[in-house]
């Protein structure tokens, strides 16, 4: 019974005190809670204002950091650049000075290489004219001779031996004659040959030193061989010349002693310096045998001016030096 009256017995919330109190506070956390928002709502765009305001402090100190550095660096390679440029400049200048002088250094190397070449190019026209001189010399010597021989064919046996010695020593002697200008050839190509030397060495622009030495020591080696082959063909000549002699002083016969003694008196003489002297001696003759003895001395004779024109010629390499120097 006391539990279905305490269901009917209600008490309205107007009259519970409590449900009025937990209204006001309700009524006071809500008034907390839009003070909180207000403050929140005001604080946080100062917040956010702040922190663009550092950020952008940050940003601008940054920036000026970075154009500070840029500046300086610019200024450093600027400065750089500069102490180069001028290196750079100095040295395009002490090149220019050298190249200047090392043109002018081979300028005058070349205008020295090419007198030389023109003075080697006179000495081998020179060498040329004087060899053909010399061949023509030689072939006017072998011509006498031969003429010689031919009038010596007529005389007695015992001369025919010696006429055959005198072909053997003229044999001999065109051999000389022939080495001769082959030595002469030789000499030809090893002037060619310096030539060559003298023109590679003006390529590649070598010292003037070594090659004035070289070309004396060619040159004394061409000399040598020179007046080498003048000896021997000097002592050839001389041979021959005592050969026609031995023939000039074969016996004649026993009748006709007096005659050919007074014709060897004249022959002694030399034919250059006492020409009347041939005339007697070969009027004074009687027998065609011994004219033609004395012919073969006459002729013999002519042998003479090629050793002493071959003696006269410069040495070679003499005037090569002389023109150098």
């Amino acid at each position: 019974m006391t539990e279905n009256e305490s269901a009917k017995f209600r008490i309205r919330s107007d009259d519970n005190p409590e449900a009025q109190f937990q209204e006001d506070n309700q009524e006071l956390k809500l008034d907390k809670l839009s003070r909180r928002i207000t403050l929140i709502t005001i604080l946080i765009p100062c917040l956010i204002g702040g922190i663009l305001f550092l950020a952008y402090r940050d940003i601008q100190t940054r920036v000026g950091q970075v154009s500070d550095t840029g500046t300086t660096k610019v200024k450093t390679l600027s400065k750089d650049l500069e102490s180069r440029f001028s290196s750079l400049l100095i040295k395009h200048a002490k090149l220019e000075v050298d190249s200047t002088q090392k043109i002018s250094s081979l300028e005058k190397t070349t205008a020295s290489l090419q007198k030389n070449l023109q003075e080697a190019a006179t000495a081998i026209k020179y060498i040329r004219s004087a060899r053909k001189s010399d061949n023509q010399k030689i072939s006017n010597a072998i011509n006498a001779m031969n003429k010689t021989l031919e009038t010596l064919t007529p005389l007695p046996q015992n001369l025919e031996t010696m006429a055959s010695e005198i072909k053997l020593y003229d044999q001999k002697l065109s051999k000389e004659l022939g080495s001769f200008s082959q030595s002469l050839e030789g000499i030809r190509n090893n002037l060619i040959k310096i030539q060559a030397d003298i023109l590679y060495l003006a390529s590649v622009k070598t010292d003037n030193k070594a090659f004035d030495l070289a070309l004396q020591s060619q040159q004394k080696n061409y000399q040598l061989d020179l007046q080498q082959t003048k000896l021997d063909i000097d002592k050839k000549i001389a041979s021959l010349e005592s050969m026609i002699r031995r023939i000039g002083q074969v016996e004649t016969p026993p009748s006709k002693k007096s005659q050919t003694k007074s014709s060897q008196k004249s022959t002694s003489v030399p034919p250059e310096s006492n020409p009347d002297s041939k005339a007697k001696t070969s009027q004074n003759t009687a027998t065609p045998k011994s004219g033609s003895v004395e012919n073969a001395v006459k002729e013999s004779a002519t042998p003479k001016p090629v050793s002493e024109d071959t003696s006269s010629l410069p040495k070679p390499g003499s005037f090569i030096e002389q023109d150098i120097k």
